[in-house]
C-alpha cells in the first residue's frame, strides 16, 4: 500500500501558482502509484516554462501493477490544465488498457473525467490525498480544506477513484474496471457524478459507459438521529462490467451522514479485516427516509469514504 499527502495554496493565472498547484498534486499520485510509464512527452516540473489559460499541456501516465498487469493491462493518465479564469483548470483523469509510447492511452478507454474545476480561487492551505496498492485500486482527493468543520458548502472537495473489478472474495480480477468522480461547488454539497464501467475484452461485457450508482442501500425506514452505541456503519460500493457484478470495493464506501470524522484517517472492518479509510465528510444527498420524530421523514446523506492506504 502506498500514499501520498500534500498541503498549497491554489492559485492560477500566472506559471508559479501553477506549478505550485499541480506539482503539489503531481507529487502526491506520484507517492501513490510509483514509477510512471516510459511515455514521451510527459511533465517535468522543474522545467515547465510556459501556461497558458484553457490549455492542456502537461500529463503524466502511471501503469496499474501485480501479476494481473500481464493479461489485464491498465493505465491512468493525469492531464494538467491552466487557467485564468474560473473553472477553466483542474485534472483530468483517463484510463485506458495501452498506450502507445507517446502519451496516448490505446485499447478500451474511459472518457476523461475532471473531478473538479474551481468556480473561485479558496482560501487558505488545501490538501491533496492519494493512496493506492498499485494493483487494483487508486484513490485521489485533491482541493481538500484541512481545517474546515462544515460537511457541505463550499468545503465541497474534488475526488476520483478507479478500480478494477473484484470476485466475490474481493480478489481484483480482469472483467474491467470503473471510474468514479466528484465535482466540486462553491454553492452545494459535492455532486456524484455517476460510475464509469469499462471492461478489457469479451462479448458478454460490452465496453460500455454506465451512470448508474452501484452501492448497497440499508433499510434505513427505522434509523433514529442518533446511534445507540458508539459504532458507525459504513455501505459497499460494487465495481462492475456490464450486468456482471462481484465482490464489493476495497477502495471506496459510503457512510450516513456526518458519522464519520472529516478527512480523518478511520479504521473500518471489511472483508474481515481492518482497512483505512478517508471520510472526506463532503455529502451526497441521497433520499433515503430516516425516521427523525414520530410521523416525520427527512432525507438521510450518503458520504464517501475513500481507502487511505
Amino acid at each position: 500500500m502506498s500514499r501520498g499527502y500534500g498541503t498549497y495554496t491554489p492559485g492560477y493565472g500566472n506559471l508559479a501558482a501553477y506549478k505550485a498547484y499541480y506539482s503539489a498534486i503531481a507529487a502526491a499520485i506520484a507517492s501513490a502509484l510509483g514509477p510512471r510509464t516510459a511515455d514521451t512527452g510527459q511533465v517535468d516540473w522543474a522545467t515547465v516554462a510556459t501556461e497558458s489559460a484553457g490549455v492542456t499541456r502537461d500529463y503524466e501516465i502511471y501503469p496499474f501493477g501485480g501479476a494481473i498487469q500481464s493479461t489485464a493491462p491498465l493505465f491512468i493518465r493525469f492531464d494538467y490544465k491552466g487557467g485564468n479564469t474560473a473553472g477553466t483548470h483542474g485534472v483530468f483523469v483517463t484510463t485506458g488498457t495501452g498506450t502507445d509510447g507517446a502519451g496516448n492511452l490505446t485499447g478500451v478507454t474511459s472518457p476523461a473525467t475532471v473531478p473538479g474545476t474551481m468556480s473561485g480561487v479558496p482560501a487558505g492551505t488545501r490538501a491533496v490525498y492519494a493512496a493506492s496498492d498499485r494493483d487494483s485500486y487508486f484513490t485521489l482527493v485533491y482541493d481538500a480544506d484541512v481545517i474546515g468543520s462544515s460537511n457541505t458548502g463550499t468545503l465541497a472537495v474534488a475526488a476520483v477513484v478507479v478500480e478494477r473489478t473484484r470476485s466475490l472474495a474481493g480478489d481484483a480480477n480482469g472483467d474491467g474496471w470503473v471510474v468514479h468522480s466528484w465535482k466540486q461547488s462553491t454553492t452545494t454539497a459535492a455532486l456524484y457524478n455517476g460510475a464509469w464501467s469499462r471492461t478489457f475484452a469479451g462479448p458478454s461485457q460490452p465496453s460500455a459507459v454506465d451512470f448508474n450508482i452501484p452501492f448497497m442501500l440499508p433499510n434505513a425506514a427505522t434509523l433514529n438521529t442518533a446511534f445507540v452505541s458508539d459504532t458507525a456503519y459504513a455501505f459497499p460500493t460494487y465495481p462492475y462490467a456490464g450486468n456482471k457484478i462481484g465482490g464489493a470495493s476495497k477502495a471506496f464506501l459510503f457512510g450516513l451522514g456526518t458519522d464519520f470524522p472529516r478527512l480523518s484517517e478511520t479504521s473500518i472492518s471489511h472483508y474481515g479485516a481492518q482497512m483505512a479509510f478517508l471520510p472526506w465528510g463532503d455529502v451526497y444527498g441521497h433520499p433515503i427516509p430516516t425516521l427523525t420524530a414520530v410521523s416525520s421523514w427527512a432525507p438521510k446523506s450518503m458520504m464517501p469514504i475513500l481507502r487511505w492506504e
